[in-house]
Order: C-alpha cells, then sequence, then structure tokens
C-alpha cells in the first residue's frame, strides 16, 4: 500500500513510513572478503577470492558494479595483485571456514557424482566426484577421490573430507 505525497511515493515498512528513494543497505562493505566469479576464456565459471576495494551504486540504490582486488592472480608485467571491476552479480561472499576437527568427529565424506567445489589453479572449479575409494571399516584417514570437470574435460585427484 503506497500513498502519494508532494510527487513523491512512501512506502509503508512495518510501522514506520519511508521514502522509496531512500538507498538500501550495502550488502558488502569496503574491506569485505568475497569471491568474484570468471567467466572469460579458459576460466569457465570459476571463483577467485578477492577483496572489495570500491562499489558504484545504480540510480542510487543498488550496487552495480565492484572494484575488487584478487588475493591469488597476479599482473606478471607488475608483480602486483590485479584489481578490476566486476558487475555485483559476480560476486559473492566468502564461504566461512570448516569447524576445527575433534577427535569425536569424522571428516565428511564425498559420495560418488556429488558436485563439489575445488581450489585448483588459484580458483575454485565446479566439479564432480568421478570415483571415491572403497570405504574401510574404522578407517579415519583421509583418501583420495578423482574429480572431473565437465567443461574442461579435465580430472584431478583430491583428498576426500578435511584433513
Amino acid at each position: 500500500m503506497a500513498a502519494a505525497t508532494g510527487g513523491r511515493r512512501r512506502r509503508r515498512s512495518g510501522q514506520h513510513w519511508s521514502t522509496a528513494s531512500s538507498p538500501a543497505p550495502l550488502l558488502l562493505p569496503r574491506g569485505a572478503e568475497v569471491e568474484v566469479r570468471l567467466d572469460g576464456e579458459g576460466f569457465h565459471g570459476s571463483w577467485y577470492e578477492a577483496t572489495i576495494v570500491d562499489f558504484a551504486l545504480a540510480n542510487g540504490r543498488r550496487v552495480r558494479d565492484y572494484t575488487a582486488t584478487y588475493s591469488h592472480l597476479v599482473n606478471n608485467d607488475v608483480c602486483s595483485a590485479i584489481t578490476e571491476i566486476v558487475p555485483a552479480i559476480q560476486v559473492r561472499p566468502r564461504p566461512p571456514p570448516p569447524p576445527p576437527p575433534s577427535e569425536s568427529s569424522s571428516p565428511p565424506r564425498f559420495h560418488l557424482y556429488d558436485i563439489v567445489e575445488v581450489f585448483h589453479y588459484d580458483g575454485w572449479w565446479t566439479g564432480i566426484v568421478m570415483s571415491t575409494p572403497d570405504p574401510e571399516p574404522g578407517a579415519t584417514a583421509t583418501a583420495i577421490i578423482t574429480i572431473g570437470f565437465p567443461i574442461t574435460r579435465e580430472a584431478i585427484e583430491a583428498k576426500d573430507g578435511i584433513g
């Protein structure tokens, strides 16, 4: 329900009225640690760790672009981290770190055809678990699994579980 007053629209939010032109809260502030998706040739939707340096607003309300500095990607010409402007749709917050292992907990195990993200070539790549070892009763050691990347048609071996 909106009421027009003096040429401006106002929205009712809860018990308070607010102008429709008030800026939305910033989702990712300067200094936020994020991941940026790259879709260029050779990257195919991989995610790279970065830090937000600045942002640009669209119509004063929503974030249109972020300026981000990559953590692992460097410009070989000047030996410094790459900083670039990226659309907000290609930025996501970094996931929380895994909990510390305890004596009573066992690491998670992956199953055949699970979709996973693997840190590979300085970025996070989406892959599919292609092979898993036969589970051994009472085994707590980390096993090796094969991850396939459908887009690049590449397969790598990775450790199953945290450790």
